[in-house]
């Protein structure tokens, strides 16, 4: 698991009891969401965030961006995860990343 984070939503937010969820990220660009980090809620696949750039990094290293860093706000609203893509030269020398931000809007969880 490349990242796991721990979000609470308190009565200081809402009249619905506690809610806890854990939100983590994988090697293949999808972010899950579980109540109480038992109980799956959501799962998201980010693993097109790159676009078209994707598809021609992928003609010479045939691997899917990665979730480096994910957080969830209080509110359940909106969700922002920072995606890495390594790119290896065909001699397996030369390396290089880019960075995508991507917000999600996660709305309907609020609403549930």
């Amino acid at each position: 698991v490349a990242t796991t984070t721990l979000f609470g939503l308190g009565s200081q937010y809402s009249d619905r009891p506690s809610l806890e969820v854990l939100v983590s990220g994988d090697q293949a660009g999808v972010v899950t969401l579980s109540a109480f980090g038992y109980f799956p809620v959501g799962c998201i696949d980010l693993s097109g965030a790159f676009g078209s750039e994707q598809a021609k990094m992928e003609e010479t290293t045939n691997v899917l961006p990665k979730v480096t860093k994910v957080c969830l706000s209080a509110d359940l609203q909106c969700l922002v995860a920072v995606l890495r893509f390594d790119q290896v030269r065909s001699g397996g020398d030369a390396k290089t990343s880019s960075y995508r931000v991507v917000t999600v809007d996660t709305q309907l969880l609020n609403e549930r």
